[in-house]
This record gives C-alpha cells, sequence and structure tokens, in this order.
C-alpha cells in the first residue's frame, strides 16, 4: 500500500529553513498524540503508521535541503538499529536498513504495528562526492509499481517502509532485526531497484512512502538560488561589478566566461588558460561559490542572467548598477523594472527538456523567462513548473522576497 500525502513544507527564503523545522516540530508533537492516543483499533493503528511515514519523509528532505557539503543528499539507511546511520563519510554499509531516525533529529517512531521504519536510499544520493555530482538532475534509483504493476513512481531517490506485522513464515527475534526479508514483504525485501506498494492482505503489509525527486528539490532548489545570488553580491562587493554569463552553446569542461553573453549559465571560469580565454577583463572566481555548487554541477541546471551596465568592469558603470540597475537592467513583473542580477535554478526536468540545459528552454518553464529578452516574471508553480528565482535590484527598488 502506499502512503500519499501532499507536501506542504516550503523554504520561502531560500535555505532558512525555520518554516520547515517548524513544520516538522507540529508533526513530531502530532505523532506524539497520535501515540498516546487510548484507542488501538484499526484507524489508530493506520493513523498512526500514517503520521511516522509522513514525518520520517519530511525530515528526509529537510535534510536535503539543509545540507552543507552536499545539498539534495540523505543519510545512509541504519542497519545495526540503533537509530543512527550506517557508513562512515557517507559510504553506506547498505543502501537498505532502518530508517536513522536518531540521524535525523526524530522520536524513535515506529508504525501502527509498533515496528520501527525501514529505508532504502539511492547510492547517487549518499552524502558523499563518490556518488557523483548530485542535482535536480539526478535521478533516482526506484521504481515503484501498485499491485496491478501500475508505475507509480520511476527514479525515487528514497523509500521509506512500514513492516506492519510480522506474516507467514517472519520471524522477527533479536537475531533476525536486520534482516529485510523478516519485515519487508515479496519483492520489497530483496534489496534491489523495484517495490511494491499493493493492497493490504494476508501476504502483504507494507506501506510505502516515495520520497519523489520533485519534493525533495523543492527546497533545495530554492536554496540553491538564494546562495548563488549571494555569492554573485559577494563577487560584486570584491569587484564592483557581475560576471558576463557562459552560452548555452558553450561546452565544458571549462564553461568560460563570455564578455558578450548577459544571459545563459553561471561561468564555471571566468578567465583562465593561456593566452588568457574567457572575459579577461572580469576578475576570476575567489572562492565567492560554495564548493559543492560547480562540484555537483548546479551550473548546468542554473540560469543567469545580468544587465549589461552591471557586468561592465569600467568604474562608470558602477554607481547606475547600484542605483536602477544601470544600462540593460533587467524587469521582474509585479517587482522591479531595476533588476541587477537574477539566477533561477532549475528542478527535476519537465517535459520535453533536455538536461544539462543546452537551452534556456531546457532550463526554464516559463516561456516569458526563456524568450531571450531582459523581462522575466516569478517562475510558476505547479505541476508544469518547478523553477526558483533569487534577484538583487537596484537601491531604488529593492527586490521582493523571492522565490
Amino acid at each position: 500500500m502506499i502512503i500519499r500525502r501532499p507536501i506542504v513544507l516550503r523554504a520561502q527564503r531560500g535555505y532558512t529553513l525555520l518554516p520547515l523545522l517548524a513544520f516538522v516540530a507540529v508533526a513530531a508533537a502530532s505523532l506524539v498524540y497520535v501515540w498516546a492516543a487510548p484507542r488501538d483499533d484499526s484507524a489508530a493503528r493506520d493513523q498512526r503508521t500514517a503520521a511516522a511515514l509522513a514525518l520520517a519523509r519530511d525530515a528526509l528532505i529537510g535534510r536535503a535541503a539543509a545540507d552543507d557539503t552536499r545539498p539534495g543528499s540523505l543519510p545512509c539507511p541504519d542497519v545495526d538499529n540503533d537509530g543512527v546511520a550506517d557508513g562512515a563519510f557517507g559510504n553506506c554499509t547498505s543502501y537498505l536498513g532502518r530508517l536513522p531516525w536518531r540521524t535525523l533529529g526524530l522520536p524513535d517512531m515506529r508504525d501502527g504495528s509498533g515496528e520501527r521504519l525501514w529505508y532504502a536510499l539511492s547510492s547517487a544520493y549518499r552524502d558523499n562526492a563518490g556518488g557523483g555530482p548530485l542535482n535536480s538532475d539526478t535521478p533516482g534509483a526506484y521504481t515503484v509499481r501498485d499491485g496491478t504493476g501500475t508505475l507509480l513512481a520511476s527514479d525515487a531517490p528514497a523509500l521509506v517502509i512500514a513492516p506492519g506485522p510480522a506474516l507467514g513464515s517472519q520471524s522477527r527475534e533479536a537475531g533476525n532485526q536486520a534482516l529485510a526479508a523478516m519485515y519487508l514483504d515479496g519483492e520489497n525485501a530483496n534489496a534491489d531497484s523495484s517495490y511494491v506498494a499493493a493492497p493490504l492482505g494476508s501476504a502483504f503489509n507494507d506501506r510505502v512512502m516515495i520520497v519523489a525527486r520533485e519534493d525533495l528539490f523543492r527546497p533545495v532548489v530554492a536554496r540553491v538560488a538564494k546562495e548563488v545570488q549571494a555569492a554573485l553580491e559577494r563577487y560584486r562587493a570584491t569587484n564592483q561589478y557581475y560576471p558576463p554569463a557562459n552560452p548555452y552553446s558553450a561546452g565544458g569542461p571549462s564553461y568560460f566566461c563570455d564578455p558578450a553573453t548577459l544571459r545563459g549559465r553561471i561561468p564555471l571560469t571566468i578567465r583562465g588558460g593561456s593566452p588568457l580565454t574567457g572575459c579577461t577583463a572580469h576578475a576570476p572566481w575567489n572562492a565567492e561559490l560554495p564548493t559543492w555548487f560547480f562540484d555537483n554541477n548546479w551550473h548546468l541546471v542554473t540560469h543567469y542572467a545580468v544587465s549589461s551596465g552591471c557586468a561592465d568592469p569600467s568604474p562608470t558603470s558602477q554607481g547606475p548598477c547600484m542605483a536602477n540597475g544601470g544600462a540593460g537592467a533587467l524587469a521582474i513583473g509585479g517587482v522591479s523594472s531595476a533588476v541587477r542580477v537574477l539566477v533561477i535554478v532549475s528542478g527535476p526536468a519537465r517535459g520535453g527538456q533536455g538536461r544539462p540545459c543546452a537551452s534556456v528552454a531546457d532550463c526554464l518553464e516559463d516561456a516569458a523567462n526563456s524568450d531571450g529578452d531582459t523581462s522575466y516574471v516569478k517562475p510558476s508553480q505547479g505541476p508544469a513548473a518547478n523553477d526558483r528565482l533569487a534577484a538583487t535590484c537596484g537601491t531604488a527598488s529593492p527586490c521582493a522576497a523571492m522565490p
């Protein structure tokens, strides 16, 4: 059986997680109430299981958004049932085990039958660079189908499973606590990439909560957008201008800045090589961006736009740039027409979008943001859009809180 509950977490201020943490605290308090309820009938047990699964899912998403070195990553499973993730430096001992509730700062949560939750993690999402670059373009490993074989999820980063009471020959004595087959049923017990969320019955009673890629990256991309905006401001504070962009048509591995490109990717390399290549009149990066940004290829799914006056390194451009966005100022509808610089970080690809982004339309869903001009809109939210925007405006017209 699959448990579905809507994600209500919103990181409205980039990587500020106070709203998210407050929600988790409320959810934890609600869970305590469910556990303390005097009734012990089937409905109460189901409610307890649903609350535990939802809180676990939300805590994992919060952990992914808050990670300091690899945003989007998740802790390893707990293989010895002590509540602590197992695997030094993110090298997981196993990718199927118990939910590491202590590591996540949660109470000792159990389902309606009193069993601790199980947890499956995609190896690419472990908190270790050995998993490869991790960003919103990284698919999860797990597929989930219902009892009829209908696909429910094709690229889930993680799953949380309530095992329910023992069935058939399952024996849950102390020596079997690490054996998935003694807790999980059928296809769910073999530690491969395929899982089932079937109706409950005499041979199956697992309840599966999918940690979907869309849900996981919603607060992560908001955090990335704000961090990139802050990094660009650090660069401008040092150099009095912003770097130009890297064209979508220009490939790697250096992803050089192009002085004539004002809308494209964040440049991996502003200037370098011998003879000097790139934006030769502009200063190189000086650790303004966190190392995880380029290490995890976030620049390949981040759209960057800067006003022409604010990318001009000449001293005469600096005053107008700060005051009103300078020559070629950007505009965000309903927010400001004096935008100096903006970034839009993409969630997982939608429709026919290609990744990594080879054009602005591959990155962005809103037509007004991918038409190549200087006018932008706040990204749409909903089933067809998942971008997040952060911007800096001229001092005469500060930007509204975004995304």
